[in-house]
């Protein structure tokens, strides 16, 4: 009786799922392709490509005010897809999220390792993604802006990452500009230094851009560069003439890869049928093949596929669909075993419903979400959870100027982490949790409970997963899987690539509630050599050099020491004299498995994480020989000699990076799920810069309500009522805002506000701000004073009661600047004093004189507007209104009150 009880509600639920209308499939009106109002098509001088025949220009013929477009392509641009981190680079950037470590000594800095080579979060000068899709170790590394000497200089400038890495590039960002925002090929040869990352290039050295060895000025002149392409998203690849690996081979391996930059976004115009409606088509490009006078690739725009005036009204789509997503995200296939929402994605079921194990299934494939709040959609594409106007109702008219930065949440990727949950994409929280997890109105409940905590209890009560549990505590033993296990642990399993077990691990990160949740995820683990002494990274060439050309991880002991040895020797040679060179193992990111959900008759059972006793009772622990257990156990690395890695580790002469990975009985490196899941509860990092608990943080101003804004900076309206009229009424209605909650425990409760005003809408979206927090006792006041032990006795005017707060405000050219072009500016404060009245505590302003000593301490201008007392481990908060951002702050609890 049971079992035909689970049945019925199988049946039962099955029923409702049918009338729900999660069940219905259609046609989005949004996917299909429109007619582009007619266009010229301009090159880089802004004449017509039809006379030139030159590539176009996406800035001249899209651009407003450069070829008499309509699009603000630098505001566009600023997205994360087009900077890959370098509007975050900097050639400091190792250094400063090591120093933000808190609470470390000058005794544990010279012991906590970090990477001085790392020079942004993102794939330009970071760790993200290695540079080489089927390079495993050894990482190729992006040079400094700022180079002393030839030997510092490391695999690329930015000229050699643009040729490696513009296959999974849409061009802009890196490609177009600078680290200081300058476009490469608009800057002069006077203004050029000496080895500088972004124009020198490992060349023949006979004044060609050809690969070579001698480090020469790369000529950006010659290459151009790589505008933002605006059809990489938005053509309708359904009408291309040819498969697109055709383009991608041209745009790719015969002109970026041969350093014809220019050429790259007129690609597709070779291919793309212009007039699909006509019976033989249009494409607006011919290749004849071949080279013109100056060693530029020849191409012949047709004059026939423009109209009488020069025009062309080329089909595209609004939001790029699944195969545009998909010609940089393809290496997800190996990543996450995710295919998309393509045709790979139905759900394939047998005659009695019971769903086929075929990896590429997603259960969310073609039903329908209509509680957005204006408009349905059904999900076929990736905009369905990522992109921010995709429910706007069909009728509005085209944000020309739209913010393309994608939805995102804690992923792991650490490229604009500011992003993150701001707001996030809809996630399974927001979609079927509803307004108790801060989510829709009206969630998607297909099963007919009232909500899932309810779905899941009656489901497992019918599954006999409840036996022996009582009563009382039934929504408890739900609530409690819900609130630590993200949705995608049970329902993403069994995933393939190649027909192979892609080998799903699980951790901890932060959920969109703030949460710690269990996730789903695939660990890409990798080596590098470093030296110990200067932090200096061991490029990839100088591996090569002496290692015979080749990747493989040493062997035995004598292999690793030689290795070692040669490449002290090496970096000697170079102006390291103490060079002491190890090998590092690290995760450089968790991929984190979020599509390709299966639904709850498929889902993982509980026997995957519990034994059962004799009678059917789950037990409560979770067992060493499944899924979370300790016996589940992955091998990072395994060679021939079984009793190297642990003489190596002890020798320092090899790394282990993370706290879960330890020397198995048998030589191996090797991680247990139940070690990492102990490790990255405390610290839930998800790649290898580990932001979240870093206490810096860097970012853009985002545009607010106020309400909006106060919620986000921590403040509740109903606990905090008096705290929260007080600082609103310093507030506009619309505000900006910069906060980031996916950074360390402290920095992340910190918040700027301003208001939106004529002047503020005009700088502030140009700035970006970086915070990094330090401890207090780690510097000393200038003039120190005689026999002080403690550093808090030389301050006369009260106990300082936070971290030392490093404000960084820079304008795109990466210069400092202070004010954000509104009168005031209301600063929120972490703070562990136990004063509850605002007269009682003062911020100060101080500057860093040397790596340890700061200027004496002077009151800020500053109306404190509410203070919350609170400990280090849990800081309550000071809330002021000053008119500028001062290099360093700390708030005191003071020794006399203000009157």
């Amino acid at each position: 009786m049971k079992r035909l009880g689970f049945f019925c509600l199988l049946l039962v639920t099955a029923l409702l799922f049918l009338a729900s209308p999660w069940a219905v499939a259609g046609e989005n009106v949004f996917d299909l392709p429109v007619l582009h109002p007619s266009i010229p098509l301009l090159d880089e001088n802004g004449d017509h490509v039809m006379n030139s025949n030159k590539p176009y220009s996406s800035r001249m013929s899209c651009g407003n005010g450069e070829g008499g477009g309509c699009h603000d392509i630098d505001k566009i641009s600023k997205a994360y897809h087009f900077e890959m981190g370098r509007d975050e680079a900097d050639d400091s950037y190792g250094k400063k999220i090591w120093l933000s470590e808190l609470g470390l000594t000058s005794e544990k800095m010279a012991l906590t390792p970090h990477n001085a080579s790392l020079l942004s979060p993102g794939y330009f000068g970071g760790f993200n993604c290695g540079y080489n899709p089927g390079q495993v170790n050894n990482p190729q590394w992006l040079s400094k802006k700022t180079n002393k000497s030839e030997g510092e200089f490391l695999d690329y400038g930015a000229a050699g990452l643009v040729k490696n890495c513009a296959e999974c590039h849409n061009g802009g960002g890196f490609a177009e500009k600078d680290r200081n925002n300058r476009r490469y090929d608009q800057v002069s040869g006077t203004e050029i230094n000496a080895l500088d990352g972004d124009y020198f290039e490992w060349l023949k050295g006979d004044g060609s851009n050809a690969s070579g060895t001698v480090l020469s000025k790369w000529n950006w002149q010659k290459s151009g560069v790589i505008e933002p392409d605006c059809m990489i998203c938005h053509t309708d690849f359904t009408k291309l003439t040819k498969p697109s690996t055709e383009w991608a081979e041209v745009r790719t391996k015969q002109w970026i890869n041969n350093g014809f930059f220019r050429f790259a976004n007129s690609a597709i115009f070779a291919y793309l049928n212009v007039a699909p409606n006509t019976p033989k088509g249009k494409t607006l490009l011919t290749l004849p093949g071949g080279m013109d006078n100056a060693g530029q690739p020849l191409l012949k725009w047709d004059a026939s596929a423009f109209d009488s005036n020069g025009k062309i009204q080329i089909p595209m789509l609004r939001f790029p669909g699944n195969d545009n997503c998909m010609v940089c995200h393809k290496t997800s296939h190996d990543r996450r075993g995710f295919y998309g929402f393509g045709e790979l994605s139905l759900t394939k079921q047998d005659a009695d419903g019971v769903l086929h194990e075929e990896y590429p299934n997603d259960i969310h494939k073609g039903k329908l979400w209509p509680t957005k709040g204006v408009s349905s959609r059904y999900i076929e594409n990736c905009n369905s959870c990522h992109s921010k106007q995709y429910y706007k109702d069909t009728f509005r008219n085209v944000d020309l100027d739209a913010d393309h930065n994608f939805l995102v949440g804690n992923s792991d990727e650490d490229v604009r982490k500011d992003l993150n949950y701001q707001p996030g994409a809809l996630s399974c929280e927001y979609c079927h949790n509803g307004v108790k997890s801060g989510g829709a109105k009206d969630p998607a409940l297909p099963s007919g409970f009232d909500d899932i905590v309810v779905a899941h209890r009656e489901l497992w009560i019918q599954r006999n997963d409840m036996i022996g549990v009582p009563n009382a505590s039934l929504n408890r033993v739900a609530e409690v899987h819900i609130d630590k296990v993200a949705c995608q642990t049970c329902h993403i399993i069994r995933l393939k690539y190649a027909d192979k077990d892609l080998g799903i691990r699980y951790r901890y990160r932060q959920a969109e509630d703030g949460r710690m949740k269990s996730m789903p995820y695939k660990p890409s683990t990798r080596h590098y050599w470093k030296d110990k002494v200067t932090d200096r990274v061991v490029s990839r060439q100088e591996y090569l050099s002496v290692s015979k050309g080749s990747d493989e991880v040493p062997q035995t002991y004598g292999d690793f020491v030689a290795i070692k040895t040669a490449l002290d020797a090496l970096l000697k040679t170079k102006g390291y004299a103490k060079a002491d060179v190890q090998m590092i193992w690290t995760e450089s990111n968790e991929y984190l498995l979020s599509h390709n959900s299966r639904k709850a008759i498929s889902a993982m059972p509980c026997d995957d994480c519990h034994t059962r006793q004799p009678n059917g009772r789950v037990n409560s622990p979770l067992a060493d020989d499944l899924i979370y257990g300790k016996n589940n156990v992955r091998v990072v690395s395994k060679i021939t000699d079984a009793t190297a890695y642990e003489r190596l580790v002890k020798e320092g002469v090899v790394r282990l990076d993370l706290p879960y990975f330890e020397i198995s009985k048998d030589g191996a490196i090797v991680e247990n799920i139940s070690d990492v899941l102990f490790s990255t509860e405390v610290d839930p990092f998800t790649s290898v810069l580990r932001l979240t608990a870093k206490e810096f943080t860097s970012g853009e101003f985002r545009e607010s309500s106020k309400s909006e804004a106060l919620t986000a900076a921590g403040l509740d309206a109903q606990a905090d009522t008096t705290i929260f009229t007080a600082v609103s009424s310093k507030l506009g209605a619309k505000v900006y805002l910069f906060n980031n909650k996916i950074a360390g425990k402290t920095v992340n409760k910190m918040a700027v506000m301003l208001d939106y005003t004529n002047a503020s809408k005009n700088i502030v979206p140009n700035y970006r701000l970086e915070v990094a927090l330090s401890d207090w006792g780690n510097y000393s006041l200038t003039p120190p004073a005689t026999k002080i032990k403690k550093l808090s006795a030389v301050v006369k005017q009260g106990a300082v009661k936070s971290y030392v707060f490093n404000f960084i405000l820079q304008n795109q050219q990466k210069q400092g600047v202070e004010t954000l072009g509104a009168s005031k500016l209301v600063l929120k404060l972490p703070y562990s004093g136990i004063s509850k009245v605002t007269q009682k505590v003062g911020l100060f302003e101080t500057r860093l004189i040397n790596d340890i000593q700061l200027a004496p301490l002077s009151a800020l201008n500053a109306e404190i507007l509410a203070v919350k007392p609170g400990t280090v481990t849990n800081p309550g908060f000071v809330i002021a209104l000053l008119d500028r951002l001062p290099e360093r702050i700390v708030v005191l609890d003071l020794k006399k009150a203000k009157k």
